[in-house]
């Protein structure tokens, strides 16, 4: 009996525990998987880290581990700057991560790709990258600069057969949750939405802070909204989307301020009303799951459903709150129509 089939035999006998390597002080499972951070300007970046480097955080996620970082970031000011080297130094002297020279470094020898930065338009040439490298990999909302973008990821993605998944934490807020639960799993008659949302970098709003509750929206709503329109100032702005049976879902935004979001469902007297806090430990269980299972918990549909009505929605306010049709802003936007039709029934030839 050689050695290799001696051991396989003790450990499956029991007679010896499983394997466990010891990298920076931290016990290692070897089947984790090991975990790219790109864009360590965003604010879960360390965070991220903590909950996955960190077995004895309160909160840690099991099953991967962030082995390499790159900056991923194009820093506008002094305080992004700063942040960056902030969070550089916790990631490779707290817990152990390489800083690698470049994107196609730091995703050469992991398993899976955190796609993080404040910078939407960096998005769509640091995922072109990971999907040619098949990686699975996970997309912070706001997920590029436009729904084209957007599009033109997924098609990448689909080219490649590489899963690609994009959310934002709010779909997995305690808040979504018990508006569901209120309804007994019954989807809303209405909802209403407001918060505080500055204009975001790529887009006038709604590709900014306001695609959060966007998707608050969405996923509870469903992704078939089909017509939005929107009314703007300078301080305020407001999104009208229509669904086909009538339901309608309305979202007022405050431009100025600390990002806030609250959502009630509205099915009679009284309302249902929940503040949303964007806690973001349990979308990082889904990521670690999808980076495991390659199966994104948020449809390619639902996804760009999101980014159609924020799309439409922009569009409608530049055109004096004229109602856009959805679907013709995903066509627009490249979007095939493959994407959207339901499946063939082969029963009914």
């Amino acid at each position: 009996m050689n050695w290799r089939n001696f051991g396989l035999m003790m450990l499956l006998s029991g007679s010896i525990g499983p394997w466990v390597a010891t990298v920076h002080g931290q016990n290692v499972q070897p089947d984790s998987l090991r975990i790219a951070l790109i864009g360590l300007d965003h604010p879960n970046a360390e965070l991220f880290a903590q909950r996955l480097n960190n077995p004895a955080d309160p909160s840690h996620v099991s099953g991967g581990r962030i082995v390499a970082a790159f900056t991923g970031a194009s820093p506008e000011d002094e305080s992004i700057a700063a942040r960056v080297t902030a969070v550089t130094a916790v990631l490779r002297d707290k817990y152990g991560v390489r800083i690698a020279e470049s994107l196609q470094d730091a995703i050469s020898s992991v398993d899976a790709v955190l796609l993080l930065g404040t910078d939407p338009s960096l998005r769509l040439d640091q995922a072109s990258t990971a999907i040619a490298a098949g990686k699975p990999l996970f997309i912070a909302n706001p997920a590029a600069a436009s729904l084209t973008e957007v599009v033109e990821i997924f098609k990448l993605a689909e080219a490649a057969n590489t899963p690609v998944f994009t959310a934002s934490p709010l779909r997995w807020s305690a808040g979504i949750s018990e508006l569901i639960t209120a309804g007994g799993g019954k989807t809303p008659a209405g909802v209403l939405g407001s918060g505080v949302a500055p204009f975001g970098k790529a887009g006038p709003m709604v590709f900014g802070e306001s695609i959060h509750l966007v998707s608050g929206l969405i996923s509870l709503m469903g992704s078939e909204c089909e017509s939005v329109s929107c009314v703007s100032s300078p301080q305020f702005s407001t999104i009208v989307g229509i669904w086909p049976d009538g339901r309608m879902g309305s979202l007022v935004f405050k431009h100025e301020g600390t990002p806030s979001f609250k959502m009630s469902r509205i099915d009679g007297e009284p309302g249902t009303e929940q503040k949303l806090l964007a806690d973001p430990t349990p979308l990082l269980r889904e990521i670690v799951k999808f980076f495991q299972s390659r199966q994104a918990p948020v449809s390619r549909n639902e996804a760009l459903s999101i980014y159609a009505v924020a799309e439409a929605a922009n569009k409608s306010r530049g055109n004096k709150g004229t109602a856009i049709n959805v679907q013709e802003v995903l066509k627009t936007s490249g979007a095939p129509d493959a994407w959207f039709s339901p499946p063939v029934d082969p029963s009914s030839d």
